[in-house]
């Protein structure tokens, strides 16, 4: 009765004994995550203090009632639609899970080695623009002012009327632009990962399916897609785990007066109640609502996966 967990230990150590030189890669990770992840966990009492820079978090007095910043949270007349916002950003982010992988089917199918290497370039390059250069950018392609900018310009020939359009300034086109950004700047180093999956498919298989008649298409639905199966699934799973992080940096360098009511998410706010405002321990207490959120969502999405289609991060 007592042999078995002893014998599932044993197999533990040794699995790890064998693969020591893997595990000792962890150590660097293991590291960052334990002194700017865990440690600082113990922040969190901050949520129940009214913080002083002159007490720091542990000589700051506790807050009278102890749920202040939590009743500040949730009596915010603005809360439900901050949430809604941050909702609906996510979840168009979330919506664009699927573009990385089409693109690195199409690169993957690429046989000229020189082409396929200019296109992923032009592809990766965005990702490493800052959002400050890109907002500067779209502000100066769809500005209003002058000529015009060149995308204001192709835009505005689609419309009949001469009303001037202010687009981002204006909340009806927040979104679209958000999105397309987005997908600008990431899709092709999101699908890096995809691509380097697709490095390990044996090429006997694609063989073996030709000589029985496959065609291209019939090659990534039934060999390419399944063998990159378990990679789409464990990124799907962390991707939930972003819902209630609508991001910060590209929306609050976006954000304005006129799309105020539809930018102003959770993320923003955390920003300007506590680095601006000096509220720490309320958004403290909004960070804290976001993990739990995002942890409650990624251990479902695990769960039903797992049952589902034996695809599980743990």
């Amino acid at each position: 009765m007592n042999t078995t967990p002893k014998l599932k230990l044993q197999h533990l150590w040794k699995n790890i004994w064998n693969k020591k030189m893997l595990y000792l890669f962890l150590i660097p990770a293991f590291l960052w995550y334990t002194i700017f992840c865990y440690i600082p966990m113990g922040g969190l009492i901050l949520i129940f203090k009214d913080y002083s820079f002159s007490g720091g978090i542990w000589g700051s007095p506790f807050a009278d009632p102890w749920y202040k910043s939590i009743r500040m949270f949730f009596d915010n007349p603005l809360i439900w639609e901050m949430i809604r916002n941050t909702l609906t950003v996510s979840l168009l982010r979330i919506s664009t899970f699927g573009l990385p992988i089409i693109l690195a089917l199409m690169l993957n199918e690429l046989k000229h080695p020189r082409f396929k290497k200019i296109i992923q370039t032009i592809t990766y390059f965005p990702f490493f623009i800052s959002w400050a250069i890109i907002v500067s950018l779209l502000e100066q392609l769809l500005t209003p002012y002058g000529a015009g900018g060149p995308l204001y310009t192709v835009l505005t020939l689609f419309d009949s009327s001469n009303t001037i359009r202010f687009f981002m300034n204006d909340q009806q086109y927040f979104y679209p632009i958000l999105i397309l950004s987005l997908i600008w700047k990431t899709i092709g180093w999101n699908s890096i990962i995809y691509l380097a999956a697709m490095t390990n498919i044996n090429p006997e298989l694609y063989e073996a399916a030709k000589m029985d008649g496959a065609n291209r298409y019939q090659l990534i639905r039934y060999i390419t897609i399944p063998s990159i199966k378990m990679t789409i699934g464990l990124l799907f799973i962390l991707s939930l785990g972003s819902l209630m992080a609508a991001g910060f940096e590209q929306i609050y360098l976006m954000q304005t007066p006129g799309n105020y009511a539809v930018s102003n998410v959770l993320d923003v706010f955390v920003i300007k109640i506590g680095i601006e405002g000096g509220y720490y321990s309320l958004a403290t207490f909004v960070g804290l609502f976001q993990s739990v959120i995002n942890l409650t969502i990624v251990v479902i999405a695990n769960a039903y996966l797992r049952k589902k289609m034996d695809i599980a991060l743990w």
